[in-house]
């Protein structure tokens, strides 16, 4: 479950009607209610048909704040996997209830994060069974899927991911951490307030192509491309961009792309990249406005 740098790494996610249910334990240990109930709710999440169901039905209240921050942006990194699709397919098994509480390991099958694997915890509130959380193991497998050697990317151009060995040196830091660091970097993801991340990245630009960081390439693409469609002249444009990137230290960078637009952070670079454009406009125009997204997303 990490949010899917298609969009800017979203909670991975289409499950096959197929999932394999199999409790732990003697034979009978876990009702056939149970089983059925708490594949149903790893099915919500993974397979996200309505993210605004899904947040509310899917999470205990409490582990949705911990890894999302709100419901809001829970719906939106759901809405994210619902758009870009995830695993082929997702196994449910070994489960384990023990009074309202319960745990099931569960492996995705296919797609970007295939091979994910690990523990999920589920409360029971009445009849209805909610993730109260999901183990380090799981998130680990995820991100060294996700960015790891079967990665598909869309090329340097749009892409600050593409160059492999940039890519494996960032993922190296970032599975380092310590299982706590590690899950920090995680929440920071899926709340889209990114501080870790681009330490990770930055920390790797000599393994990017001539020794640059691809995100501030991937950046200044975008800006002389606005600049272009608003008429700016080739020298306004560096204006621009020199500016912007005077803003902005690598890990700040890579930390509000990641975000995306939306976030705070996005939203920062929308006005900075407007106060930009109306100080590097010579001819009068109304100036340079980033895209409704806001800030460029990864890939």
């Amino acid at each position: 479950m990490t949010r899917t740098y298609s969009t800017g790494l979203a909670v991975a996610g289409l499950l096959a009607a197929s999932c394999a249910v199999a409790g732990a334990g003697p034979a009978g240990a876990v009702s056939s209610s149970d089983g059925k109930a708490i594949t149903a709710t790893v099915r919500l999440i993974e397979q996200p048909e309505d993210p605004a169901t899904s947040c509310a039905k899917g999470f205990t209240s409490a582990f949705r704040k911990k890894l999302f921050g709100t419901a809001a942006q829970c719906e939106v990194v759901l809405t994210q996997t619902l758009v870009a699709g995830g695993p082929e397919n997702v196994k449910v098994t070994g489960i384990s209830v023990s009074g309202s509480s319960a745990t099931a390991k569960v492996k995705e099958i296919g797609g970007q994060s295939s091979g994910a694997t690990g523990t999920w915890k589920l409360a029971k509130s009445g009849k209805t069974w909610k993730v109260s959380d999901i183990d380090v193991v799981f998130f680990r497998s995820s991100y060294s899927a996700a960015l790891g050697p079967t990665y598909t990317s869309d090329g340097p151009a749009s892409d600050p991911l593409d160059a492999k060995a940039y890519r494996a040196c960032g993922l190296k830091k970032i599975l380092d951490r310590t299982d706590k660091q590690f899950l920090v970097l995680v929440y920071q993801q899926n709340s889209s307030r990114n501080v870790e991340f681009g330490k990770a990245f930055a920390a790797c630009t000599a393994k990017a192509p001539g020794g640059k960081s691809p995100f501030f390439k991937v950046l200044e693409a975008s800006i002389r491309k606005l600049a272009k469609n608003s008429n700016f002249s080739a020298a306004e444009a560096s204006c621009v961009v020199k500016k912007i990137r005077a803003a902005y230290t690598e890990p700040a960078l890579i930390n509000m792309m990641s975000d995306g637009g939306g976030t705070p952070s996005g939203d920062m670079y929308g006005e900075r990249l407007q106060n930009a454009a109306n100080s590097c406009s010579k001819g009068g125009k109304a100036g340079l406005r980033a895209p409704k997204e806001g800030a460029p997303p990864v890939r």
